[in-house]
């Protein structure tokens, strides 16, 4: 190996014993040595130069050690001294070596020592990034080992250590001498004010193979203030994800519960697998254990989390399903990747009762709500234009069950989680043809569901709002059916889009349904629905959609005016209120379904009857980013039966605005002002009267450090539904920045109709790049309770949190709660 020289204006000076024992080189920038510079000997040096512009020099290693790699130096001058075998660089110096870049006003290298000498404004970057700045250091060749006096090292996880010394052995583990961590970079900013946060320590030992931090005789202070003295203290290495050691503890206090602290262990064995145990010690109902375990593999990750406990005051839940002596919960999950195009996953919940998870503040657990737990399991495939996916359902609601104020055949308050269904399997399956068939797109879909229920959900509507059965006008709806309903689903769809000379859009669009249902031992209460039977039903469609988008463009924007028109022929559906309806029981007509081919949400019911959709769209978008827009438009039943109609049994389409021949209008409208202000309204209007049915009003926008949202809904009375009264409620949320750290926030919903709070939030919080908190207050009134037959709201229930996180150190919170009478 030889060393390469690149100079300018070149000068050479002898040091040492004999002209031959030495040289300099000024103003030598770009200076290629080997790495036994540090170690090696310089030969072939006899002659001096002047103006080099490139010489090679043959780099002989030390005895017994291999040819290193090459190391580059810049300077503004290099001494070699072949009396002392030292190499002294002045003025500039930078040095790159494996990744490290050293810098400093004078750098020597010892051969003898074998050891790297800076002095002057001293940085090293290591190959992480890690910078240390220090007034000296000694460290040996390999940059592995060393001293370092008044130093800062700043790492890429953006912390920080200071210390008066510093010493590293091993190439592992730093010790600093007298030192301070913190994660406030930005302190750096304001050095005479001290970080948000520090932990000043006698001895700080950093061991890299560890990955931990330990400290000696160590406190923390915060805003300079100290608050805490621990002989001993260590957490793991900032760079660290996973590691074995305590979690933050956590603090709870609630009126139904008592006071108690959460302190989790994590353990980590090995690289994929993991266990956390989070034991709870609560003054009222004693030791709640909860332990998690977590396994990653080559192609896939699974948990299994458990929690239990035997309360010693069930009394304090007395009314709900909490009041046991043993409560509990089990939840699993997981998710593989069988090969590119399949994946296989599960979710799943096991609660004793229904507000376990609510009484004992658990959360994020997946496929829960604050309704209710889902299970699910499913396999999965996507590929380039067909998609499979097969699963199976279970639920658990949270509900309590409650006495109805009416009679009926199952009351609809009780019995709420033996209604629930088993769903499985359900079965999709959709595929695209990947060449065009007639010039037009041809797909295929097919479902199949089969769903089992071991009671009948059924509810009696209060027409009248009196709370009172009238017989002839009160009627019971079939909700879900008792027994296993199975149907199986498969349509073919084509459509084409053509655009003319004059710009018009023509889809045709063609389909053909075909449904087959089996239905065993479904109660025979509910005719023609109940008995064991196997039915079908065939649905083909033909249409045309037709849209005429008008340009009209000027110098400060341009205008989109598009009439459109949908013209859908097909015969009237069939067995309409002879088979169940499990999945398309939610019909919200509005301006997002108004063009849709079939209004109904799932494939239980086929929309009917030629059917004619019109309406007009409007968009405006101005030069300086602002854009308005809105649509409008409404639906005409042209022949055939109408399948909104409300039938006696399943009530699906009463008062949704569809019901009619000709349907509700429906409009939406959106101003987007390109400053931070966006409107939006949306309704449905009477076909006759244009009375509101159903309304909804946003409003979004950010002002400097004002961010804030507000929404006003409104629902009319939908008596053929049981449903009476008005519905109406506002809410609002928004967030103040007092500051590039402080802000405060809040949020509430209020019952226009009924003139309460169902639920409120306002809080202060505090964020920097090192440490955040909030203080929040929260009241709930969502609850419902039954007393003496009739369902009320339960006391509003109101809950502190005091969140805070210290960077790289962990997080924490304290909440209480308490229900006032």
């Amino acid at each position: 190996m030889s060393a390469r020289v690149h100079s300018r204006n070149a000068e050479t000076r002898r040091t040492g014993a004999g002209a031959q024992h030495g040289w300099c080189l000024r103003n030598a920038r770009g200076l290629l040595i080997g790495a036994t510079a540090l170690a090696g000997s310089l030969v072939g040096l006899a002659a001096p130069w002047a103006q080099a512009q490139q010489v090679a020099v043959p780099v002989v290693p030390a005895p017994g050690l291999p040819m290193p790699e090459s190391m580059l130096l810049e300077a503004d001058q290099a001494i070699y001294d072949n009396d002392r075998d030292r190499v002294t660089a002045k003025g500039k110096v930078e040095i790159h070596y494996r990744g490290n870049t050293l810098t400093a006003d004078n750098v020597t290298f010892d051969r003898k020592g074998g050891r790297v000498m800076a002095e002057g404004n001293v940085r090293l970057i290591d190959p992480s990034g890690t910078i240390v700045t220090a007034q000296s250091l000694d460290i040996t060749q390999d940059f592995k080992d060393g001293f370092v006096h008044s130093l800062t090292v700043d790492t890429v996880q953006r912390t920080r250590f200071v210390a008066e010394s510093a010493k590293r052995e091993g190439g592992t583990v730093t010790t600093f001498e007298k030192g301070v961590y913190t994660a406030c970079i930005k302190c750096r900013e304001t050095p005479d004010r001290p970080p948000t946060w520090q932990l000043k320590s006698a001895k700080i030992i950093h061991d890299q193979k560890e990955q931990m931090v330990y400290y000696e005789s160590a406190r923390f202070e915060f805003l300079g203030v100290p608050l805490i003295y621990v002989p001993y203290f260590s957490h793991p290495d900032p760079s660290v994800r996973r590691k074995t050691g305590f979690l933050t503890p956590r603090f709870v206090g609630s009126d139904v519960l008592g006071v108690g602290i959460q302190s989790s262990y994590f353990w980590a064995p090995v690289e994929n697998w993991d266990v956390t145990l989070s034991p709870a010690a609560l003054s009222r109902q004693g030791l709640l254990m909860d332990v998690e375990v977590r396994n990653a593999t080559s192609n896939g990750t699974w948990g299994l989390r458990g929690a239990g406990i035997s309360q010693m005051d069930p009394d304090a839940f007395k009314g709900t399903s909490g009041d046991q002596q043993l409560r509990g919960m089990l939840h699993t999950y997981g998710q593989f990747h069988l090969n590119e195009k399949w994946t296989f996953g599960w979710s799943g919940s096991l609660i004793s009762d229904r507000r376990f998870l609510k009484d004992y503040k658990f959360s994020n657990l997946r496929g829960v709500s604050s309704d209710e737990a889902t299970s699910t399991m499913h396999l999965t495939g996507l590929g380039e234009r067909n998609f499979f996916e097969a699963r199976a359902y279970a639920f658990q609601i949270f509900q309590d069950n409650y006495a109805p104020t009416l009679p009926s055949l199952a009351p609809v308050g009780s019995n709420l989680q033996e209604k629930q269904p088993f769903v499985a399997p359900v079965i999709d399956y959709n595929m695209i043809w990947g060449d065009p068939v007639m010039g037009g797109e041809l797909s295929f879909n097919a479902n199949t569901t089969t769903v089992t229920r071991f009671r009948g959900d059924r509810v009696r509507l209060d027409r009248n709002g009196n709370g009172l059965f009238d017989p002839g006008v009160d009627v019971d709806r079939l909700i879900g059916a008792e027994g296993t309903y199975s149907r199986f689903t498969a349509e073919v769809k084509w459509r084409k889009q053509i655009i003319d000379q004059f710009g018009q859009v023509f889809t045709p669009f063609a389909s053909f349904r075909g449904d087959l249902f089996a239905m065993r031992n479904v109660d025979a209460a509910f005719q023609p629905v109940g008995g064991d039977r196997v039915v079908g039903r065939a649905m083909p469609t033909i249409g045309l959609d037709y849209r005429y988008p008008l340009l009209i463009t000027s110098t400060w924007g341009h205008q989109i005016f598009e009439p459109i028109a949908q013209i859908i022929v097909r015969p009237n559906e069939q067995q309409v209120g002879r088979v169940a309806n499990e999945d398309a029981q939610s019909l919200v007509y509005d301006d997002t379904n108004l063009f849709a081919i079939d209004k109904f949400s799932g494939y239980d019911r086929a929309e009917g009857g030629t059917r004619l959709n019109v309406g007009a769209n409007y968009s405006l978008h101005l030069a300086n980013g602002a854009s308005m827009g809105g649509l409008i438009g409404r639906s005409f039943i042209l022949a055939g039966r109408n399948s909104f109609s409300p039938d006696q049994l399943l009530a699906v389409g009463a008062d949704s605005g569809l019901e009619t021949k000709r349907s509700d209008y429906v409009a939406r409208l959106y101003l987007d002002t390109a400053t931070g202000l966006r409107l939006s309204a949306r309704g449905r209007f009477d076909a006759t009267t244009f009375e509101v049915k159903r309304g909804e009003l946003q409003a979004t926008g950010i002002a400097g450090p004002v961010v804030a949202s507000a929404t006003y809904a409104y629902l009319a009375p939908q008596p053929t539904l049981g449903i009476a009264d008005v519905r109406q409620d506002i809410q609002g949320a928004a967030s103040v920045r007092l500051s590039e750290t402080w802000r405060v926030f809040g949020a509430v919903r209020y019952d226009l109709q009924n003139s309460f709070v169902v639920n409120s939030t306002v809080g202060v919080g505090y964020d920097d790049d090192s440490f955040s908190a909030s203080l929040a207050y929260a009241q709930d009134a969502t609850r419902l309770r039954t007393t003496t037959g009739t369902v009320t709201r339960a006391p509003t229930e109101h809950i502190v949190y005091f969140r805070f996180g210290l960077r790289t150190l962990g997080d924490s919170q304290v909440s209480s709660s308490n229900v006032l009478q």
